[in-house]
């Protein structure tokens, strides 16, 4: 049993995960069960599913709490994004993405070999909660509003493969985590969402595809934290925004991004406003499990980070660790309840429920 990924109703006390099986499986090797974390973890129910995940897998928790989406990895005629219901599982709509070529853009498409969307890597939530956001493995990203059903191919690309996505809570700033042999990160402006306006300013790189990593703003948007393998590890890097040069700059007049950052990371105010820890990694990979670890925001000065067998608490401004949680599994990914202040940790095991002080 392996549990990839895991979404949470704090409400219910229950999580929804998808499991792979390795060892007796099913006619279906892929599942999603539910759990009721309100006591001890313990399995509700569970239903196979007939197609074939990525190697983490999405599945994403709607803003109602009654409905989740979750997408197999090739979308075929008879599988797409699947709107499902949370208390029985059943199908409530399917999502059918745009085929190329587009009417207003096929020679494009053409010219680059991009043809219809067969291939998902990646669903999730615009901060407003009034889209969902999907990306294609090696093509575009689309917005789907959540009422109308309307689809808008939002950002067009035809590079590597989208891993991960983040967007500011202020929705200023778009990264997308991009992965060829080694993974990078793009930094867009959102000039208007809905008018497909955005402007490119630069990347970092970091990490290679080995290893899905976490990639999140903090909750007031004023820093941005990632995690990236590095030899035998995984880094978790923090570094302040400079939102209001973010917010004016312009690669047709202005220096490009990563011209700016090579300037910043020579000074030592710069400095003074990035940090980062490195986790070693004792637990192999595959094709099928690349490394995993998560961030999540506990609030603006602290961060949870998931990565090996452990739960670390660090600062926000200093990357000091504060305090260590021992999982005694592997942990895949995670989501936090604020309420209660407990880590609920998807492992290989399967649901640990870890109390954070």
């Amino acid at each position: 049993m392996d549990c990839k990924a895991l979404i949470y109703d704090a409400v219910r006390k229950q999580a929804i995960l998808h499991r792979r099986h390795f060892v007796n499986a099913p006619i279906y090797p892929h599942s999603l069960v539910k759990w009721d974390i309100s006591q001890q973890p313990r399995i509700i129910g569970q239903i196979e599913l007939p197609y074939d995940f990525e190697s983490v897998p999405s599945i994403v928790l709607l803003p109602d709490g009654e409905r989740f989406a979750v997408a197999p990895s090739e979308v075929t005629p008879e599988f797409g994004i699947e709107i499902r219901r949370w208390d029985d599982f059943s199908v409530l709509q399917r999502v059918d993405l745009p085929h190329a070529p587009y009417e207003e853009n096929s020679q494009e498409d053409e010219y680059y070999g991009h043809g219809k969307c067969t291939h998902i890597s990646w669903l999730g939530l615009t901060p407003c909660q009034g889209y969902l956001l999907v990306g294609e493995g090696w093509g575009d990203i689309y917005l789907v509003n959540l009422e109308s059903g309307e689809q808008i191919r939002w950002l067009r690309r035809w590079r590597d493969y989208n891993a991960a996505f983040a967007i500011d809570p202020q929705m200023q700033f778009l990264i997308v985590n991009s992965v060829d042999m080694d993974e990078s990160h793009q930094f867009y402006r959102i000039d208007s969402m809905l008018e497909d306006k955005l402007t490119y300013l630069g990347e970092y790189s970091g990490g290679v595809r080995c290893h899905r990593g976490g990639l999140s703003f903090s909750p007031d948007g004023q820093h941005l934290a990632y995690t990236a393998y590095r030899y035998q590890g995984v880094d978790l890097l923090s570094f302040r925004l400079e939102r209001s040069i973010l917010s004016t700059l312009s690669p047709q007049t202005q220096e490009p991004l990563h011209e700016i950052w090579k300037k910043w990371e020579k000074s030592s105010q710069y400095r003074a406003k990035m940090w980062g820890q490195f986790f070693r990694l004792y637990h192999d990979h595959d094709g099928l499990n690349p490394w995993q670890s998560n961030i999540v925001w506990l609030d603006n000065n602290r961060l949870l980070c998931g990565v090996g067998q452990i739960l670390a608490v660090l600062s926000a401004q200093t990357g000091e660790i504060i305090k260590t949680y021992d999982v005694d599994a592997v942990v895949n990914t995670l989501v936090f309840d604020y309420t209660s202040f407990q880590a609920i940790v998807a492992t290989k095991q399967g649901i640990k429920v870890v109390a954070i002080a």
